[in-house]
């Protein structure tokens, strides 16, 4: 996975060189063609032909559409629900990023709408912390749906899962939603049930 389940992953990385490498072979492209077509307006203007309006503008939508088709299979890598194991919660917590990591379970009634919350509170707020959702007893397939779905990662746990919530907080007993608060520099807030608004929001802007 690279450095870790949240930030600049290694599935992040291969995202963004592919989306730049699409785009500047779309811009290229778009540029080139151009100034045929202004060499055409000069040569055919006359005539009453005119090809930079209409024959642009359907350039640019190709290859618009061109650089979607490119990009979608790297898109589709990065967005699939992965493995959380031991050393999961380690490098999470020494990553750049700052993250509200939910952990959910398949009986949770409450973890979808936490998550969603969150992105609501996200988006409203512009702020740019990540939202992950981890489940603990269930699969890739329990993570396909919103807003799990609109989740920034997605993670199922791999192992005892006894060791693997011991690994993220040896306080916690195993209930859901749990939620961790991760601060830049390895330090985590634990919430049982979620944060409550006003530790949210310092939290959000940068405080503890």
């Amino acid at each position: 996975m690279g450095r870790g389940p949240t930030g600049k992953s290694g599935a992040q990385m291969m995202v963004g060189r592919a989306l730049r490498n699409a785009l500047s072979a779309g811009l290229f492209w778009i540029m080139i063609t151009r100034f045929w077509f202004l060499e055409m307006d000069r040569r055919f203007g006359g005539y009453g032909i005119s090809w930079t309006g209409y024959k642009l503008k359907k350039l640019i939508k190709s290859t618009i559409l061109a650089i979607a088709i490119i990009a979608a299979p790297s898109l589709a890598r990065a967005s699939e629900p992965k493995p959380f194991d031991l050393d999961s919660w380690k490098q999470l917590v020494h990553t750049a990023d700052r993250a509200a990591v939910v952990f959910t379970s398949t009986h949770c009634v409450h973890c979808p709408g936490l998550v969603a919350e969150l992105l609501k509170d996200r988006r409203q707020q512009k702020q740019t912390f990540k939202v992950l959702v981890v489940t603990t007893d269930g699969g890739a397939s329990d993570l396909g749906k919103a807003p799990y779905s609109e989740a920034d990662g997605r993670y199922f746990f791999k192992g005892n899962t006894q060791a693997l919530r011991y690994s993220v907080n040896p306080n916690w007993r195993g209930v859901t939603p749990y939620v961790a608060l991760t601060n830049q520099g390895g330090a985590a807030q634990f919430y049982s049930g979620g944060p409550p608004r006003d530790s949210l929001e310092r939290w959000a802007r940068g405080g503890r």
